[in-house]
């Protein structure tokens, strides 16, 4: 049964697909709406924002007031690699760290159409890279996280880091990731499923801005078509109402085939990022306690593989 309040939630983003339906909405107008939607959002408490220059890259430590060990989330914000920013999910990584107790890095990358491929998997393994080497975090103390966009993003630069010889991070958490740009009308689950958030056009629009004149099949830009042994233990959330549902299914299937631990997640009734929400939702701060309960039990010497 769907919370009073997701149900609200839902409801609006209902009502805004429906008001903008035939009418084209611009980039500028896009990365301003989401700025808008995250301004409404509740804040955590207790949480300290810190802004850094990575080499160039822009980032931000956000901190718990209590910090329960010393493992990093290096974070990916979601946006379809054109829309979204430090602003836009400061307070959702701010659960996210509060709910875990662990610092998190979340990562201000390049944005396309500015930037296409591979400007935002350079940025990432850069940020990977440097708090390595300058912040003395063990790779295995390391959790690579992102949604949407942002998680196939901290797929893909896990895979870069492998492919250079480099230790892998701790864990992996990947929430609603788009795994797939190669064939977005494809890799939608359902037809029927009426997804409020993410519109096939949509996928199109964003993957031609991201991809460019790269390769959409090249593995590090649709992690599900790569080879994906070595990778860490991975957590996947995805809402069952989805059109991206199906490929995040199909990854964890993938992952479990090349041998690495990973559960996926179908949350019913869900929608795309509904983690976004926390604060405001229960499902959302659930989904929450449900990504700490996975980290915390990596560390179980009798926790069973799956």
């Amino acid at each position: 049964m769907i919370s009073e309040q997701m149900s609200r939630i839902i409801d609006g983003q209902i009502a805004l697909r429906e008001r903008l339906a035939g009418r084209t909405v611009e980039l500028g107008e896009r990365r301003r709406r989401m700025q808008m939607g995250a301004e409404r959002m509740p804040a955590p408490v207790h949480v300290s924002v810190e802004l850094i220059d990575v080499d160039g890259v822009t980032c931000e430590w956000i901190r718990p007031a209590a910090i329960a060990d010393g493992r990093v989330v290096v974070y990916f914000h979601g946006g379809g690699y054109a829309v979204g920013g430090l602003d836009t999910h400061r307070k959702m990584i701010g659960f996210l760290a509060t709910a875990t107790g662990l610092a998190a890095l979340s990562v201000g990358y390049r944005l396309a159409p500015e930037h296409p491929y591979p400007a935002a998997l350079e940025d990432g393994i850069q940020v990977l890279s440097w708090i390595r080497a300058n912040r003395g975090v063990a790779a295995t103390d390391l959790v690579v996280a992102g949604d949407s966009a942002g998680g196939s993003l901290a797929v893909a630069t896990c895979l870069a880091a492998r492919d250079n010889g480099w230790p892998m991070p701790g864990a992996l958490v990947l929430l609603s990731p788009w795994l797939d740009l190669a064939a977005p009308e494809a890799s939608v689950s359902d037809a029927a499923i009426d997804d409020p958030i993410v519109s096939r056009a949509n996928l199109h629009e964003l993957r031609d801005w991201y991809v460019g004149d790269a390769d959409p099949t090249a593995p590090l830009v649709s992690p599900l078509r790569a080879d994906l042994a070595g990778l860490p233990p991975t957590l996947i959330h995805v809402g069952q109402r989805e059109l991206l549902c199906a490929d995040a299914v199909r990854f964890g299937d993938r992952l479990r085939a090349d041998g690495v631990d990973a559960l996926c997640e179908v949350w019913d009734g869900m929608v795309h990022v509904w983690h976004f929400f926390a604060g405001l939702a229960p499902e959302a701060d659930a989904a929450m306690r449900s990504i700490a309960e996975w980290l915390h039990a990596l560390h179980r010497p009798d926790r069973p593989a799956r």
